[in-house]
């Protein structure tokens, strides 16, 4: 990926590269790597000048992955198809049922990454395996399973007749309530060590059941009524559902089965 980014089309960043900084740039075939040749002082500017097209164009990609845990239970999938029999009644206040989420994609989203080269996507894994499971154990330590009961809907939004998601609480039914120190811990882990992009906000730990699709930015996204939904379905009780296993999911393409396609997983 990152050698694609220099490359650019036809060659044209490279070349312009060259030419800014006066060295020799090559590109190793099919490798994130390079060798810049030149005097010391226009070598030293060229490593500037790429590191700043590269961070640019990093801050330009698309997510690629997102760190979840799948809270994913038969009882709570028939409630939930329950609920959804309800919206689909919704003839107007901007819900259709499109918004809806169906029950094997449900999750808790600890984060979202730019894994942008295989380099990447390798680090996280190994991370994953190598750094989580002794971290994990120390905040579970006397709990054997992690138990979560999905209840009463909320929306992100202050003005419930401006709504874009509305989401069901994740209640810790841990003897120690473990939870969010899990979550937290997780999450600036993975932040350390620059798997999960830090958003510049706090984690707030939820299960989306219902979004409207922006083609943009988070402004432009289209908003819905959600005040009769509230009103006849506040206390939704989805049940317990226990949480077994974190995994670093891919955006875009799904599974046969609707499920998000894991490139890594754990067992907590």
């Amino acid at each position: 990926m990152y050698h694609g980014i220099l490359i650019g089309k036809s060659g044209s960043t490279l070349k312009r590269l060259k030419l800014e900084t006066g060295t020799r740039i090559d590109v190793m075939n099919g490798k994130d790597e390079v060798m810049i040749k030149g005097t010391q002082d226009k070598v030293d500017r060229a490593i500037q000048v790429i590191d700043a097209h590269l961070q640019q164009a990093i801050a330009k990609a698309n997510l690629t992955h997102f760190v979840a845990l799948p809270t994913q239970a038969s009882f709570a999938t028939r409630k939930l198809l329950d609920f959804h029999k309800e919206v689909a009644a919704y003839k107007a206040d901007g819900i259709n049922t499109k918004m809806l989420i169906p029950p094997q994609k449900l999750h808790i989203t600890l984060g979202v990454c730019k894994l942008l080269s295989q380099t990447d996507l390798e680090k996280a894994i190994l991370t994953m395996k190598q750094d989580l499971p002794p971290l994990i154990h120390s905040i579970m330590q006397n709990e054997s399973v992690i138990a979560i009961r999905l209840k009463k809907l909320a929306i992100m939004e202050e003005d419930p007749k401006k709504a874009s998601i509305l989401y069901i609480e994740a209640q810790d039914e841990t003897k120690t309530q473990v939870l969010t120190r899990l979550c937290e811990g997780i999450r600036n882990k993975l932040m350390d060590q620059g798997i999960i992009l830090d958003e510049g906000r706090p984690l707030k730990i939820h299960i989306t059941l219902l979004k409207t699709r922006g083609s943009g930015m988070d402004s432009d996204r289209p908003t819905f009524d959600a005040r009769k939904l509230l009103k006849a379905h506040g206390d939704l009780d989805l049940g317990l559902v226990h949480i077994d296993k974190l995994h670093l999911m891919k955006l875009g393409p799904l599974n046969a089965d609707g499920t998000y396609i894991s490139d890594g997983s754990i067992t907590l």
